[in-house]
């Protein structure tokens, strides 16, 4: 199995490094949940709440603001039409 510089720099630990190698990777690549959930779990292990409950309510407010755009576009969800 092989792992990119950053899963190694978790599984030693070094939080700082992955969160800065993370922070790096989500600018080239901003909707990329894997690097969004590395960063995730970095802050978490570095015991960083506040930045955490940013992150999570930033991308808590844009998986809203994208649902609301559909419902008023006329995109439902599909299990909507079930009953």
């Amino acid at each position: 199995m092989q792992y990119e510089a950053v899963e190694w720099l978790e599984k030693r630990h070094e939080w700082k490094a992955a969160l800065k190698k993370y922070s790096d990777k989500l600018q080239e690549n901003p909707d990329n949940l894997e690097h969004k959930k590395g960063k995730l779990r970095c802050l978490k292990n570095m015991y960083d709440w506040d930045n955490l409950s940013k992150m999570v309510s930033q991308m808590w407010d844009k998986e809203l603001s994208v649902l609301e755009s559909k419902k008023q576009n006329g995109l439902s969800n599909p299990s909507d039409n079930l009953i």
